[in-house]
């Protein structure tokens, strides 16, 4: 059983950060987070705040297909508290070799490398658990911050939809990344 199962305990820059999967007890923990994200307005595709129902039914959801072998969810644990959540989403059938990653980290812990190491861990857990050979991901073009982590991570851009997202009644590109592992 992997739930809570922790990865890896690590010391970057001031954050003493334990990498772990999700466990039921982050419940709370995650709902604020998520919603944090939501009222920062960052570039998620998430517009509206979740209720507890629905972050209950979400990590739910989650948990079950981590243990059925379908996902890979780790989180950044920093002081006790949720400060990043990163998943790769095994895709079916003739995509089974493939997973989709989405990341996201509490605004006070970007540019610190808890993002970057987040990344490799989730990544490492998903080829040894998914037994995937290649890692996707999509992300708003204004996001430079995630575009920079996606970069150094070894993503490179295989395409572009003009105004393939739009948010706030505003439309932005939709960046497509992949890396081969």
């Amino acid at each position: 059983m992997l739930t809570g199962k922790v990865i890896e305990e690590s010391k970057i820059g001031n954050y003493s950060v334990k990498f772990r999967y999700p466990k039921f007890e982050d419940l709370e923990d995650i709902l604020k987070y998520i919603n944090s994200l939501v009222e920062e307005r960052v570039y998620i595709n998430m517009q509206k705040k979740i209720s507890k129902k629905e972050e209950l039914e979400f990590l739910t959801d989650l948990l079950k297909n981590v243990e059925n072998k379908e996902a890979v969810s780790l989180v950044a644990e920093v002081n006790g508290k949720v400060g990043g959540l990163a998943n790769i989403n095994k895709k079916r059938n003739a995509e089974s070799h493939i997973g989709n990653f989405g990341i996201s980290l509490r605004k006070d812990l970007r540019g610190k490398g808890i993002g970057k190491r987040l990344t490799e861990l989730v990544i490492k857990e998903a080829v040894k658990n998914l037994k995937i050979e290649i890692v996707e991901l999509e992300v708003f073009a204004e996001n430079k911050v995630a575009l920079n982590l996606y970069k150094k991570s070894g993503f490179k851009k295989v395409g572009v939809i003009k105004k393939g997202l739009k948010k706030d009644g505003k439309y932005s590109d939709h960046v497509f990344m992949v890396k081969y592992l």
